[in-house]
């Protein structure tokens, strides 16, 4: 899995943003983290991808 820095410098943005973001994204059930932290879950990709088109 990239790192949270190499997520940032592909959209452009701060580090922090991305840890901020994936954070939050776990917090509601859209993503988790993969045992031993290696990599993510994508656990309700439709409410994930409800929540993008919510932003347009």
């Amino acid at each position: 899995m990239p790192t949270h820095q190499e997520f940032a410098s592909r959209i452009s943005t701060h580090r922090e943003a991305v840890t901020r973001e994936l954070n939050r994204l776990m917090k509601v059930g859209y993503l988790s983290r993969m045992e031993k932290g290696k990599g993510l879950n994508i656990n309700d990709l439709e409410g994930l991808r409800a929540s993008i088109e919510c932003k347009d």
